[in-house]
């Protein structure tokens, strides 16, 4: 299994020119110039292209032809969440309409006891952390170190509300810390459930018909701490509109393998009600 490095792809320099270009030229316009940028991707990335491919061929049983189709789509749908992404962040976010299920049950951690949120790659949780805004408390993200080394300086200029933190997974465990400051001071904490580095603990479990591994830390703390949890997705419609959707908070009471199996529950439905915005560009599965 070739697993994810704890990076993703792109440079600050990189994301700040095509800001810039973006500012220029628009949204609409802008998702016109990603149809050579994700043939290029298609073709000369040929892990990722095989990761996906092989997500729409041997897991939900697309013909080949058909799977190499939604391939090419899948590299298109990323682009435009990345576009929508620093369009929001950098002040467009009214060229954007929003639905929101399940806001209730983040107003209701938010304003009593905290809690969880574990999201997914999938859909675009950047745009999701930006509506988290509306709310009355601070929140986490919580990232790897290597992810925000490269994103920092980026992060500072583009979220610009200081409701937002960020905490980095470091090796000398420091976060932990950090995590139980922000469970003490009644916060929420964003994790992604669905990404884990070489080396790190990790639970398997079956998801879309075959094992996969998941992050042990995130359902680990919710089952330590008690505190209440919530799935929470932030998935693209058409028309430049944004569906979020959140489950209802609440404690968990078994194992922490018991909570991945209820993560991967929710996970499985989203993914297949949205299956082009499954953005793990790596040989997910054993």
């Amino acid at each position: 299994m070739a697993e994810w490095q704890g990076q993703s792809r792109g440079t600050p320099l990189g994301y700040k020119i095509f800001l810039f270009l973006l500012n220029r030229v628009g949204v609409r316009a802008a998702y016109l110039l990603l149809i050579p940028v994700s043939l290029y991707y298609v073709f000369f990335v040929p892990k990722a292209t095989k990761a996906i491919y092989y997500y729409f061929h041997n897991r939900l049983n697309y013909s080949p032809i058909r799977a190499i189709l939604r391939t090419r789509l899948n590299f298109y749908v990323f682009g435009q969440t990345i576009v929508d992404k620093f369009a929001i962040m950098g002040g467009m976010k009214s060229a954007y309409s929003y639905e929101f299920d399940g806001e209730e049950h983040l107003i209701d951690m938010a304003n009593n006891t905290g809690g969880i949120l574990i999201g997914a790659h999938l859909g675009n949780w950047d745009i999701a952390s930006q509506l988290l805004n509306r709310l009355s408390k601070p929140f986490n993200i919580v990232m790897y170190e290597n992810e925000l080394e490269n994103m920092k300086k980026l992060f500072e200029q583009a979220l610009k509300d200081k409701k937002i933190k960020i905490i980095a997974i470091k090796q000398d465990l420091s976060h932990v810390f950090e995590i139980k400051k922000a469970f003490d001071n009644k916060e929420l904490i964003c994790f992604h459930g669905d990404r884990f580095l070489d080396g790190s603990k990790f639970i398997e479990a079956n998801f879309l018909g075959k094992n996969a591994k998941f992050p042990h830390g995130p359902f680990y703390l919710a089952s330590k701490f008690k505190m209440p949890y919530t799935f929470v997705y932030a998935m693209k419609e058409p028309s430049l509109h944004y569906h979020l959707y959140a489950t209802k908070g609440k404690v968990h009471q078994g194992t922490v393998e018991e909570l991945v199996a209820d993560y991967v529950v929710h996970l499985e439905q989203k993914v297949k009600t949205y299956p082009l915005q499954w953005f793990n560009y790596y040989q997910f599965w054993n």
